[in-house]
């Protein structure tokens, strides 16, 4: 219930303490929270993801999270794979048998935050990149896109030193859709356009 103090003579008052209404106030409620997020996710986390999705308006506390996370896994309801977090079959049992014992207001924007996510992550999925280095010097950086059911585009290139290898990385990772549109147009345009 609010706390509220007012001035005198003045009709101002001011909110002193605001009990957490639909916030998360035990580490059970975190737990459940948590895999209630992985559950709605296609593919594993990272920690940094899974911690902005858990921490919504500073409803849990994140040392309480990070405790719960290490407790998750120790149950087998989660796992951790090459740093990323997913659910296991008997954490997504766990979420649906007890994810309604969460706030309305917390699930709601937890929901909303996981599908953001889902985008996200099924857009990492379909975008693949690598290099490896050359006996002759030199690396060979592969990208590909594909549409979720299949490679539209594989794209071995030459650069010239690792950290080149990585720029063209970052850069296929934040641009593929559009480089394949133009590297498509470019293909199919009438021989002597300009």
């Amino acid at each position: 219930m609010p706390v509220f103090r007012c001035g005198t003579g003045n009709n101002h008052c001011e909110v002193i303490s605001v009990d957490n209404y639909g916030f998360i106030r035990h580490k059970l409620d975190i737990k459940i929270l948590i895999l209630y997020i992985l559950k709605r996710l296609p593919a594993p986390v990272s920690q940094s993801m899974l911690t902005e999705l858990t921490i919504i308006d500073n409803a849990t506390n994140y040392f309480d999270y990070i405790e719960c996370l290490t407790e998750l896994e120790e149950k087998d309801l989660i796992i951790t794979t090459e740093d990323k977090y997913s659910i296991t079959p008997k954490g997504i049992r766990t979420a649906t048998e007890m994810e309604s014992g969460l706030p309305y207001t917390i699930r709601i924007k937890a929901a909303a935050g996981a599908e953001r996510a889902a985008k996200i992550l099924s857009r990492e999925a379909m975008i693949k990149t690598s290099h490896r280095a050359k006996p002759e010097g030199g690396f060979t950086v592969s990208l590909s896109l594909s549409d979720g059911l299949g490679e539209m585009m594989h794209l071995d290139i030459l650069a010239g030193s690792d950290r080149q290898a990585v720029e063209m990385e970052r850069c296929f990772r934040k641009n593929a859709e559009s480089l394949y549109l133009r590297i498509a147009g470019i293909l199919t345009e009438e021989p002597g356009k300009e």
